[in-house]
């Protein structure tokens, strides 16, 4: 397991207010996301916004698979249903 944290210190001589300090931090990191995502998909076709809305599981990431098992537990049900009737005749 690879655990990796940076650590940003913050100087800030310049005037204090809602713009100043780790909020204008936080507004560089906003706005390089933002800008970063555009490039990388531009230049590369990949889709950062779409990368992580799967991570996050609000699309479904794996749709064949989700295909396949939910065949395959209709199948078991099919069967144990099947099992059961021709248990229930042979008594």
């Amino acid at each position: 397991m690879y655990i990796s944290y940076y650590e940003i210190t913050v100087v800030d001589t310049g005037s204090s207010g809602p713009n100043s300090g780790a909020n204008k931090v936080t507004g560089y990191a906003t706005n390089l996301m933002a800008a970063l995502q555009e490039s990388l998909k531009a230049s590369s076709g990949i889709d950062v916004k779409e990368l992580i809305e799967n991570f996050a599981g609000k699309r479904d990431a794996y749709p064949a698979r989700h295909a396949i098992e939910k065949e395959l537990v209709e199948t078991s049900m099919t069967t144990a249903a099947s099992l059961e009737e021709t248990k229930g005749k042979k008594q």
